[in-house]
């Protein structure tokens, strides 16, 4: 992801958060695609085949893309604390459990698209859509959806 952005020079190092936003760029009918994911909810923005220019600047790029996801669900843009001015730092990964959930989400849309009739068939907002609804074990068995919902994203079994 960090060459496809061009900001390897770029990281920093801080701690993990709650908060934080993953990115992984993967490949679906060799188009690049992009996934974040949300670290406290799962909530995710999907893009699929995106042009390479369409990522820089990369903070641009990362907001549109979760005011999109929100606003699909008719959440609030600062329904998981983000403002819209936000400067995004980009970090190495510190979550295995977030790596493991977006391993398995980019399965599932690599799953859908196909089963979709490929990815000029396939719609990223109903994609998102299934992911936001889907229960996800890392999170107590809950939806994104319901977490981005919960206060502090506390789990709905308790």
């Amino acid at each position: 992801m960090l060459e496809l952005v061009g900001s390897n020079s770029l990281l920093v190092d801080r701690p993990a958060d709650d908060d934080d936003w993953y990115a992984n760029a993967f490949y679906v009918e060799r188009k690049k695609c992009f996934l974040l994911v949300h670290a406290r909810t799962l909530f995710s923005a999907i893009t699929l085949d995106v042009a390479v220019r369409f990522l820089r600047p990369v903070d641009t790029f990362v907001l549109a893309q979760i005011d999109q996801a929100l606003e699909a669900e008719g959440l609030p843009l600062d329904a998981l604390g983000i403002t819209g001015d936000e400067d995004v730092q980009l970090a190495r990964t510190a979550s295995r459990s977030v790596l493991a959930s977006m391993n398995d989400m980019v399965q599932m849309i690599r799953q859908i698209v196909a089963h979709e009739g490929g990815i000029r068939a396939c719609d990223a907002t109903t994609l998102g859509r299934f992911l936001h609804n889907t229960p996800n074990g890392a999170r107590g068995f809950s939806t994104p959806l319901e977490l981005v919902s919960l206060p502090n994203g506390s789990s709905s079994l308790g």
